[in-house]
């Protein structure tokens, strides 16, 4: 069995501490007021009233600081055997819980309104695959960008358990983030996908496509292969070279619409991201493809795209 270690951790959105902070210091101009009327009245002493400013200003700071302490300390993590959730509430109160991959059925994010788009935060939710548990699982409120942690969660669960389970790094899917940034950029999610893709039985290797070689595609494909016009018109195109290892298809490769014979795009379910397809390119574009990536004797191209 391997160790756990913590592959992200991801801070709660900053405008919970910002709030906390703000409530802080606007109940510290309630309570200034206070002394300083009292000496106005010559109910106090000056002095006195300033000794009581400076240390209701401090003990507002020492709040101010531990508050962001506990932020700090505070967050969601994802390891390489579950996804748990830490947060202080206080110096003497935590709340945890956690969701192991093996129990996961599956994960949703919503963004909280109007603000939550703006600011972007909004809600995770990951669901216990156990039908005991069926009601339970993994909630975790004002985190930033849950769509993207959404999808590297669903990446580091797509990795074969075991390979996941007994590594000590990876650094193909270790995420090293300063406190607030998101946890990957949409180029690092790309990145992850062809780790994904260049470890998958019967695929031997993964390139990223240019825009420019899409143009090149959109030219030299024939018109009954929609499927790779279809994967051409998504933000993220891959081809990958393949052996007869790989599985079979999701989806039929050939049928006939209109009294012809097409070709359209299949899903391929083992990327986790939006609007996934994929194709098998034609003679004239695999021959191009040839020169973007290496095809190793009879190892044949695919065209996998998503949003």
């Amino acid at each position: 069995m391997g160790f756990e270690i913590t592959l992200a951790k991801i801070h709660l959105s900053p405008i919970i501490l910002y709030w906390r902070s703000a409530k802080i210091f606007l109940l510290t101009l309630v309570v200034l007021t206070i002394p300083l009327a009292m000496a106005m009245l010559g109910l106090m002493p000056w002095l006195l009233s300033i000794l009581l400013l400076l240390c209701i200003t401090a003990l507002s700071g020492v709040f101010i600081w531990t508050t962001k302490l506990l932020w700090e300390k505070s967050g969601l993590y994802i390891t390489n055997r579950r996804v748990y959730i830490e947060v202080y509430r206080s110096p003497w109160e935590t709340f945890s819980t956690d969701l192991y991959f093996h129990n996961m059925r599956d994960t949703a994010y919503s963004y909280h309104g109007f603000l939550g788009k703006i600011f972007k935060y909004g809600t995770l939710f990951a669901r216990n695959g156990s039908e005991s548990d069926a009601a339970q699982g993994l909630v975790v409120n004002h985190l930033p960008e849950p769509d993207i942690v959404r999808d590297y969660i669903s990446y580091v669960t797509a990795i074969e358990a075991e390979k996941r389970i007994n590594a000590l790094k990876y650094e193909d899917f270790y995420v090293q983030r300063r406190p607030g940034q998101s946890i990957a950029s949409k180029g690092e999610m790309d990145k992850k996908m062809l780790f994904l893709l260049r470890n998958m039985k019967g695929i031997t290797g993964a390139e990223l496509l240019t825009d420019a070689d899409k143009d090149v595609l959109w030219m030299t494909e024939e018109e009954r292969n929609l499927g790779v016009f279809e994967t051409l018109m998504r933000k993220h195109v891959v081809v990958a070279t393949h052996d007869d290892k790989l599985r079979p298809p999701a989806a039929d490769i050939v049928v006939q619409r209109a009294g012809r014979v097409v070709f359209p795009g299949v899903p391929f379910p083992e990327i986790p991201q939006k609007d996934v397809v994929s194709c098998s390119p034609g003679i004239k574009a695999h021959e191009y493809l040839a020169t973007r990536i290496k095809v190793v004797g009879s190892d044949a191209t695919l065209l996998i795209g998503w949003n």
